[in-house]
């Protein structure tokens, strides 16, 4: 369809009264040039890729934050790209090449979908890569739209978070690799992985293409803060490579729950809905802060590989709650939510300092 890519948008309506239009936004370069004219329902640089009008990143995301509705993001970049390499399969999109600048941060609700690459093997093949970045604060997205999904990316090589969820939540984070690259060995890491400052937000799912790899970051792999509630993590691996079990921890913590994060989900019922936290350097979840309460950690592997066989330790306790943080549970009265945790170089769950009162450890 080269004489149609990145047209002016087509707007179906879903045959549903009341229903909002959408429109799909395809991107065919791993440039990262800005769009000509944000708002006019036209994904356009000003260059072309054969015969269509060139849409990069950073131009799609433009475009869906003047557009004012809701907004998919696709990939379908030909292997003529000159981020485009064979082995391993990847696209690379050097972000602040040759703009210089960070990405915008997302302000209109959007997926963004490197699943829809034509030639997605089942992992993350679209690299946003931030080698170029220069501040310590950029990050590689930004989401403060919420209602928003971000999938089948690879995130590294940001100073800042990989991801970070800001203003408002609702949104789903799932299949990603946050810190790794496609091989899904090699963990070049963020400063940090993913931040969470909103509530009602899902990380990872039930299912194996859900799962986000969260490895080799410099400081945590994900943050639980200001304030967050209801948060769902559930299916991931935190420190571990793609396999499940090679180590490629987090520089501090795998996990952070603090600043008044509450009722929030790590885990579930089921091993399905269990999270690996393993090989981070300092501890496997750390819970801490008066007002950071009633907090649930159940179906876990921390300090294990995903097959629960294989010493994977934190360099500090597998469980830390601490400073105040009250009513936080650590494990379950039915099997499964009973957490594995074992191998850690300190404690297996460390409960400590004034205040922190009413946490329960049970069924581990």
């Amino acid at each position: 369809s080269g004489d149609t890519k990145n047209q002016p948008f087509l707007f179906l309506w879903e045959g549903v009264t009341g229903s909002a239009p959408s429109s799909v936004v395809t991107v065919n370069s791993t440039g990262d040039s800005a769009d000509n004219n944000p708002g006019d329902h036209s994904c356009d640089t000003g260059g072309t890729v054969g015969a269509d009008p060139e849409c990069t990143l950073r131009a799609a995301i433009e475009e869906a934050n003047a557009s004012g509705i809701v907004d998919t993001i696709e990939f379908d970049i030909p292997t003529t790209d000159s981020g485009y390499s064979a082995s391993p399969l990847s696209y690379t999109i050097q972000v602040g090449v040759p703009s210089t600048e960070i990405l915008p941060a997302i302000t209109e609700p959007v997926t963004i979908d490197g699943t829809s690459q034509p030639d997605f093997p089942g992992t993350p093949i679209i690299v946003l890569d931030g080698t170029a970045a220069t501040t310590i604060d950029t990050n590689g997205i930004t989401l403060e739209a919420g209602s928003s999904t971000i999938s089948g990316l690879s995130i590294v090589d940001f100073p800042d978070d990989a991801i970070e969820l800001d203003i408002l939540g609702g949104n789903r984070i799932a299949g990603n690799y946050i810190g790794v690259l496609p091989d899904g060995t090699t963990a070049p890491g963020n400063g940090w992985g993913i931040a969470i400052k909103t509530s009602g937000n899902t990380i990872g799912g039930t299912v194996a293409a859900d799962r986000n790899v969260i490895a080799g970051n410099s400081n945590y792999g994900l943050a639980v803060y200001n304030g967050a509630a209801s948060n769902l993590v559930q299916g991931n691996f935190i420190g571990v490579a793609a396999g499940g079990s090679a180590a490629a921890g987090n520089g501090t913590n795998g996990i952070e729950i603090y600043d008044g994060a509450n009722n929030n989900t790590i885990g579930g019922s089921t091993t399905a809905h269990g999270t690996v936290i393993s090989s981070n350097t300092g501890y496997g979840i750390d819970i801490y802060g008066a007002g950071t309460d009633s907090n649930t950690v159940s179906a876990n592997y921390i300090g294990l590989d995903a097959a629960g066989t294989t010493d994977r330790g934190n360099g500090s306790d597998g469980v830390a709650i601490r400073s105040g943080a009250q009513s936080n549970t650590v494990g379950g009265l039915t099997v499964g939510e009973r957490n594995y945790v074992a191998g850690n170089d300190n404690d297996g769950v460390w409960i400590t300092g004034s205040g922190t009162d009413f946490n329960v450890v049970q069924g581990n």
